[in-house]
């Protein structure tokens, strides 16, 4: 019976030593797998630090001067050029672009034709210079060759007015001329009195329906034209009697000295 008891003994001693000894071994991979962390982050900085000592930074003396009065100022840094590096490129004239033979990141080699201009505004810029060279040439051909009889005398015509008339506003108006429009005046003025006596009449006689309005706006015109008829009798002598102007007489000048030159 005893016997029997040891076999149903429980050696719990061994186990709780066995649970220990595989908890050492995890403890062991943890602290492996930590150091080789440690390792590779140290590795790594120890070569980004190398790289940084190893850079060379050229530093330059700028040096400023103000009345006189020198200053410096002392400044290091990387200097690090733009990329894609930018090409300007440019046109001798000026123009739009009617086609672009490139694009972003293309190569291209000295004679290239990379974009070709809009022809025909520059065709008619060129057209229009090749007329005026013509007319030019002939202008110039034509003083080489002398005038004409007919131009000639065509510019002897011109002075022979512009003398005419300038004498005429030196002089002052004639007698006739004022009598003459004095005439005008008084003709213009019985006309219109007519005038305004057939216009009563023809209003009197459409009120009692004797005249279609057709003959009644025909008066009226009539009558309206000869009012402004006398108006400008009456403006036109009041110029003659006043004389010419003083600006008239510069601008009769200026105009028989340009007919002297052409």
């Amino acid at each position: 019976m005893d016997g029997d008891i040891d076999k149903l003994r429980l050696d719990l001693p061994e186990e709780k030593k066995h649970s220990g000894g595989s908890a050492t071994v995890w403890k062991m991979i943890s602290l492996i797998l930590t150091s080789a962390l440690v390792a590779v982050l140290l590795l790594f900085f120890a070569n980004k630090f190398k790289q940084l000592q190893a850079m060379s930074v050229e530093t330059y003396l700028v040096t400023h001067s103000l009345n006189g009065v020198s200053s410096s100022f002392t400044s290091g840094g990387w200097i690090e050029p733009a990329f894609p590096y930018p090409i300007v490129v440019s046109s001798l004239i000026e123009g739009k672009v009617d086609r672009l033979n490139v694009v972003e990141g293309s190569v291209i080699r000295e004679g290239d034709i990379i974009a070709v201009l809009y022809k025909k505004d520059l065709q008619d810029a060129l057209h229009k210079a090749e007329a005026e060279l013509a007319a030019a040439k002939a202008r110039l051909n034509k003083m080489e060759s002398g005038f004409r009889y007919e131009e000639i005398e065509k510019a002897r015509a011109s002075v022979a007015q512009a003398e005419s008339k300038l004498a005429k506003l030196l002089a002052g108006f004639r007698v006739e001329e004022v009598d003459r429009a004095k005439a005008e005046l008084s003709e213009a003025l019985v006309n219109e009195e007519i005038k305004k006596i057939i216009w009563e009449r023809s209003e009197a006689l459409i009120k009692k329906g004797v005249i279609s309005k057709e003959e009644f706006d025909k008066d009226k015109a009539e009558y309206d034209a000869a009012r402004s008829r006398v108006e400008s009798a009456r403006q036109a002598l009041k110029l003659l009697e006043a004389g010419y102007r003083k600006e008239e007489v510069e601008e009769a000048k200026a105009e028989l000295e340009k007919a002297r030159q052409d």
